[in-house]
């Protein structure tokens, strides 16, 4: 997988554990397996972004925690350690009718997604 370098600047944001996990789950064709499901992460998390900020303009606030929810979950299984405690606490934040608090969050939540996949494609390379 990657070479240090850049990653480092991003390394706060991955549970590495996880990444060596999927890594050895892939054997011999880990890179190959990684990016597949860098893809589809990447793929899936923009959906799941873009509806979170539907319900943010609808004030959704019920459905914008199933969406934190599913981005959490998703993001915790691919590594993204901080990306998934962001969208957590955004879903707790709904769920205790605190949905104001939640909205601040979402700018912050955007730019750790997107530092999350730049971390993840350098940790594919």
């Amino acid at each position: 997988m990657s070479e240090l370098g850049d990653l480092d600047l991003y390394a706060h944001l991955l549970d590495m554990e996880q990444l060596e996990m999927l890594v050895e789950a892939g054997g011999d064709d880990s890179s190959s397996l990684i990016n597949e499901i860098l893809g589809l992460f990447e793929t899936e998390s923009i959906e799941k972004l873009g509806e979170i900020r539907d319900f943010v303009t609808r004030s959704s606030f019920d459905q914008l925690s199933k969406a934190a929810h599913a981005l959490a979950g998703s993001s915790a299984n691919i590594g993204g350690s901080e990306l998934a405690r962001q969208a957590k606490e955004i879903e707790d934040l709904c769920k205790k009718e605190r949905g104001a608090e939640a909205i601040e969050l979402i700018e912050p939540l955007e730019s750790t997604y997107r530092d999350t996949i730049r971390a993840l494609k350098l940790f594919s390379q």
